[in-house]
């Protein structure tokens, strides 16, 4: 069986990766290159590999074909790079058995669906696996796993408050403030209360639309009606990308 991230239907997929490093003396990734797909081999056949041992010498599995598409299986093709259990372009040796990585080596376009097919092998047995995903906004992705690192994109919203401890009586005063740099298609955000070593959420808002510059809301509309008891809170905001920014207060 092959399992794939991102899964087949999967809508508002991120478009791009920034890439630190890559363990290969030709550094066959730099830059910004399309969002990393994982196609996961799982059943009896794997395990005729060396799972986490390497080198894998002993029948790897590994990427037979790997195809990516604009559109649907007759659209125009998208070059990608591969990287399986037997090292990346099948060069250099890698670790993780039965799994293997598909990047479009340019970031993908916005809002566009996308075919994909892949086969991946050894000697007990091939299977193929063909799905679809559109991708959202230009967005970029959270970053690499194993010998792929990727840099953080820098966070588009920024956020602080006006006060961090008061009373309950002056929420209609005290404000968030925050800042979008560049055009999102949301603002959310998250509010949760201290509850011993846990937070217990109260309330979870989220505005679509074309969101850019800088905005506030009083600490009364963050409640929303809810109970403004005395307490610790946290606040997690939300854009399109990047870190999330996390503000705490306290009402006493």
């Amino acid at each position: 069986m092959l399992y794939t991230y991102p899964g087949d239907g999967t809508n508002g997929f991120y478009t791009s990766e920034d890439v630190g490093e890559v363990v290969s003396p030709t550094q066959w990734l730099k830059g910004v290159v399309g969002p990393y797909l994982f196609v996961i081999a799982d059943g009896p056949w794997v395990a005729t590999s060396t799972g986490l041992l390497y080198p894998a010498s002993i029948d790897p599995v590994i990427v037979k074909t790997a195809i990516l598409r604009e559109g649907s299986a007759s659209g125009p093709s998208v070059a990608v790079k591969t990287l399986d259990a037997t090292g990346i372009d099948s060069a250099n040796t890698w670790q993780l058995a039965g799994a293997a990585f598909i990047v479009p080596v340019q970031p993908l376009k916005a809002n566009t669906t996308y075919w994909t097919t892949v086969t991946l092998g050894n000697v007990a047995a091939t299977l193929t696996k063909t799905w679809t995903f559109k991708t959202g906004t230009a967005t970029a992705g959270p970053g690499g796993s194993g010998y792929i690192t990727t840099t953080k994109p820098k966070s588009i919203i920024t956020g602080h408050l006006t006060k961090t401890k008061f009373r309950a009586s002056a929420a209609k005063s005290v404000k968030l403030i925050y800042k979008i740099s560049k055009a999102s298609s949301r603002f959310a955000y998250k509010l949760s209360r201290a509850r011993g070593t846990t937070w217990k959420q109260i309330r979870y808002f989220k505005r679509t639309g074309n969101i850019k510059g800088t905005h506030y809301l009083t600490v009364k509309k963050l409640f929303g009606g809810k109970a403004r008891i005395r307490g610790r809170y946290r606040l997690t905001l939300y854009a399109d990308s990047g870190k999330r920014p996390v503000l705490k207060f306290r009402i006493v």
